[in-house]
């Protein structure tokens, strides 16, 4: 299967950009096996609401939400938030 692109909504960009370089550069390796591989499962899946089913990955400190949109071969990253660790 051909990789996808990928599209980071602006909330998430915010998060994203709020990371320090290392975990950006990680985050993005991660984003890339998400387009080389838009059948991965997450840990987790969220419906939205028109009932689209949204994967979450727990990686590191980090949820990572979001869905392909086949038609446009397209993985849109809709929610990037850090993992508050107690």
């Amino acid at each position: 299967m051909t990789s996808y692109s990928y599209s980071i909504h602006q909330e998430a960009l915010r998060e994203f950009l709020g990371a320090r370089l290392r975990t950006r550069e990680s985050l993005v390796h991660l984003f890339d096996q998400i387009a080389a591989n838009p059948a991965m499962k997450g840990d987790a899946v969220e419906r939205d609401q028109e009932l689209r089913e949204h994967q979450v990955i727990f990686w590191r400190d980090w949820e990572v939400t979001f869905w392909v949109d086949h038609p446009v071969r397209e993985i849109k990253i809709v929610r990037l938030c850090r993992i508050q660790r107690i």
